[in-house]
């Protein structure tokens, strides 16, 4: 019964779409395309951030998934673009 539930392959299909992202780039890209849109202060990425979620929550109905698995490499490349980074101290540098 649990596997035929749609929102269990949806959650997994949306895993297998983050390590893809991660493996192959696209996260990145996704990510200085959001930025050179919709500019280069936090807050106007922030703003481009939530205008590709809106976009993508016609196509994934699963907010869980969409954050989790979708944004999440996403933000931490908006992040690491930007200069921010946990491990060298400078994690409030994007704002």
């Amino acid at each position: 019964m649990a596997f035929t539930e749609e929102v269990v392959w949806l959650v997994l299909l949306a895993f297998f779409f983050a390590e893809g992202f991660q493996k192959t780039g696209l996260g990145d890209r996704i990510a200085l395309n959001i930025i050179k849109v919709a500019g280069g202060t936090p807050l106007s990425v922030a703003y481009g951030l939530n205008g590709a979620e809106l976009i993508l929550a016609a196509c994934m109905p699963c907010s869980a998934a969409r954050a989790a698995a979708v944004f999440y490499p996403i933000t931490v490349s908006v992040a690491r673009s930007s200069g921010s980074s946990e491990a060298s101290g400078t994690r409030m540098h994007c704002g």
